[in-house]
């Protein structure tokens, strides 16, 4: 089996709302990562990859009302995107997931 074929099988194997919360920490690891100088860049084009792959296999577990908003996070997942777009993406899709944040007295900023 391919790695991505048992990334596929790992992340499948979690439920929906579980899935949607793994994307919207790849969107926060994104808004971190877009900022490092471009020699350091390797690490946040894994993570895009991965949180590409992500939106892929969870869309067709979704309502189609929730498949327009992820259809918005991938194409704006084309384009490279500030920290706060990727917080806000995050929120959007954790809030879809129906997983709710725990306030930890810390701030996302």
């Amino acid at each position: 089996m391919t790695p991505i074929a048992e990334l596929k099988k790992r992340f499948l194997s979690d439920p929906t709302p579980v899935r949607l919360g793994a994307v919207a920490s790849d969107l926060l690891r994104l808004g971190k990562l877009n900022r490092l100088p471009a020699e350091n860049r390797s690490s946040y084009e894994d993570v895009l990859k991965e949180t590409k792959l992500f939106t892929e296999w969870t869309a067709s577990d979704l309502s189609f009302e929730q498949q327009l908003k992820i259809l918005r996070l991938q194409r704006t997942l084309a384009r490279r995107f500030s920290k706060a777009e990727a917080t806000q993406w995050s929120n959007k899709i954790l809030n879809l997931s129906g997983l709710s944040a725990r306030p930890t007295g810390k701030s996302l900023s």
